[in-house]
């Protein structure tokens, strides 16, 4: 079976579609979110909403006065629909098409780079989330921040250590889905979106690891559901998750 390719997974297909731009209204910006932002970022800040989506967190941090922030996400629908919303409702954020690990942004350039619902660890090859990282880190202005969130290998909960213990042993025995290109990489089928969708989880010291070398110093790290109380919509949407705030040095 073809491993997924960074350039159309995960959200291929109509339902898929359907579901993150409806998120944008029906869900909105998580309590944790906004916790986050106020708590880090100055409302002036130059901001870059990578792998925004359908414009979900772009839209209602614009709302919550965040009014320099622009969006960048790989799946053409979505930008289309963000455009679409922007124009209609007279809001002047600016949605292009682009890519996480070949960003065409000059050095230097925002004060922050969210890269929201685990979205950094969509992407497939720990070579290419390096990348990422690194163009990250590049169009960052010295002391500017990356927030973003990621599921945790190592969350204490029992039935996800039995599932990695004994995923180790199929690594281990070269019995591992073969769609996976490293441990910890993940492929969740979606039957009610017909969709296959990638993602990596790794642990705390696999973070902290990419961050240092791109000159990311870790400056908070929080569990979502420390932070806030989410609403139903959200933890149906998503399940919980670890933000993680570094800047740049």
């Amino acid at each position: 079976m073809e491993k997924v390719s960074i350039k159309t997974a995960p959200y291929e297909n109509k339902k898929a579609q359907e579901k993150y731009c409806n998120a944008v209204e029906k869900v909105g910006l998580w309590q944790s979110e906004r916790i986050v932002f106020e708590k880090f970022v100055n409302p002036q800040a130059k901001i870059l909403d990578l792998g925004c989506g359908a414009g979900r967190t772009t839209f209602a941090l614009q709302k919550l006065g965040y009014k320099n922030i622009s969006g960048i996400d790989i799946c053409p629908p979505f930008i289309e629909y963000a455009n679409k919303k922007a124009i209609a409702e007279s809001v002047d954020i600016s949605f292009s098409i682009g890519d996480a690990t070949n960003l065409e942004l000059e050095d230097n350039t925002f004060d922050v780079v969210l890269y929201s619902y685990n979205g950094l660890m969509c992407i497939p090859t720990s070579s290419a989330r390096d990348m990422a990282v690194y163009e990250i880190s590049r169009i960052l202005k010295p002391q500017g921040l990356f927030i973003f969130t990621t599921h945790d290998r190592e969350t204490k909960k029992p039935e996800f250590a039995k599932f990695w213990a004994e995923e180790q042993k199929r690594w281990e025995n070269g019995t591992q889905d073969k769609r996976l290109y490293d441990f910890g990489d993940r492929i969740i089928e979606d039957s009610g979106n017909d969709d296959t969708v990638f993602v990596h989880i790794p642990n705390k010291i696999e973070v902290f690891d990419l961050l240092k070398k791109h000159n990311l110093e870790l400056i908070y790290s929080e569990e979502r559901d420390n932070i806030a109380v989410e609403s139903k919509e959200v933890k149906e949407f998503s399940n919980n998750c670890v933000f993680y705030v570094a800047r740049k040095v």
